[in-house]
């Protein structure tokens, strides 16, 4: 089985696609991994989420998307309730509701 782990991906679909497009040069992948921080900062974080359903990629839920999914933005400071505030707009609720529902990365041990 071939895998293909990602991450940090931060709303940027150029880069997504230019992976993706690097790794079907390279004879594709059964499965597509994202290890979380899917959209937060970037300029198309809808499209990012799309692409992946697209692709069938597995997720799981990084510290940003964790901010974008649970975060209550009046509890934060105004730079980041403003970024949370936009991808929540731009993803809508369902995709909002997604990402809080993602699993989170395991602990670290030791």
């Amino acid at each position: 089985m071939r895998l293909a782990i990602l991450s940090d991906i931060h709303g940027n679909l150029h880069a997504l696609n230019r992976c993706l497009d690097d790794l079907a040069t390279r004879g594709g992948a059964d499965a597509v991994v994202v290890a979380g921080d899917l959209c937060m900062d970037g300029p198309k974080p809808r499209e990012v989420l799309d692409r992946l359903q697209e692709i069938g990629a597995r997720c799981v839920r990084g510290n940003t998307d964790r901010m974008i999914g649970l975060a209550d933005p009046a509890r934060l400071d105004p730079e980041d309730a403003r970024s949370i505030g936009w991808a929540r707009e731009q993803l809508g609720e369902a995709f909002t509701a997604w990402l809080a529902a993602l699993r989170r990365r395991s602990p670290r041990r030791g």
